[in-house]
């Protein structure tokens, strides 16, 4: 019998794993430690750290280096004039910290053994490669996938239509209705990967039951999703 998907391209950061919720913790604990120890206000220092990021990404734009944590450490060194010897310790400490604390949403490792047995699997983040790599490592899921692509690597970020072409060119099939995206951001994921031609699946707590919606599967956790694995393969 004919597989139903030939490929299945995941999302990583909120969808496989709690992005958000570690990303916050380890800012804060940075923050909280550059406060501390270069006597800055932490109400003000949060506030031109958030001001920073948003700027960088509006003036940067839909590219990888928009989610650089370092450059955003070194914009915050430059507004306080604090030292730039002491940066690379401070960027360390917050990628250490969320490192040593992110896990897989449950059940997660269980769904990618089942999708491995019966298709080819993909991932596509927008995020560096490097701190995507080490991310795999950490979660100890990098050997689920055939291959993985970055917006670093392909120079645009999802929804643009390059970074789904790119990765069907990977794939190097001839359907894309063969082929299936998973992801946590409607308009990227979702949108972007349906936009394109492949068939979707939307990640979101929001949702407690697997179920098919709008021309797209949502589900809200993993052990639905494992449930619900025979109407999609």
């Amino acid at each position: 019998m004919n597989k139903r998907y030939e490929a299945i391209i995941f999302d990583l950061d909120d969808t496989l794993y709690d992005y958000s919720y570690h990303h916050q913790k380890s800012l804060d604990k940075t923050l909280t430690l550059i406060s501390k120890n270069f006597e800055i206000e932490i109400f003000s220092l949060k506030k031109k750290y958030i001001e920073i990021s948003k700027n960088l990404k509006l003036r940067l734009g839909n590219v990888s280096s928009s989610h650089n944590k370092f450059i955003y450490f070194h914009h915050l060194f430059r507004f306080y004039d604090l030292n730039i010897n002491d940066l690379n310790v401070y960027f360390l400490f917050y990628w250490k910290t969320f490192l040593n604390n992110i896990n897989l949403f449950k059940n997660v490792s269980e769904a990618l053994k089942i999708l491995k047995k019966k298709t080819n699997l993909y991932l596509l983040t927008d995020y560096n490669s490097k701190e995507t790599f080490q991310k795999l490592h950490k979660l100890k899921i990098t050997k689920f996938f055939n291959d993985i692509i970055t917006s670093e690597e392909v120079g645009s970020e999802k929804p643009s239509k390059n970074n789904f072409k790119y990765v069907f060119d990977l794939i190097n099939k001839k359907k894309k209705k063969k082929i299936l995206f998973i992801g946590n951001d409607f308009k990227k994921d979702v949108l972007g990967s349906l936009n394109y031609g492949f068939e979707s699946v939307y990640f979101s707590q929001n949702y407690k039951e697997f179920k098919f919606k709008n021309g797209y599967y949502v589900f809200g956790n993993y052990k639905s999703f494992i449930n619900n694995l025979h109407t999609i393969l």
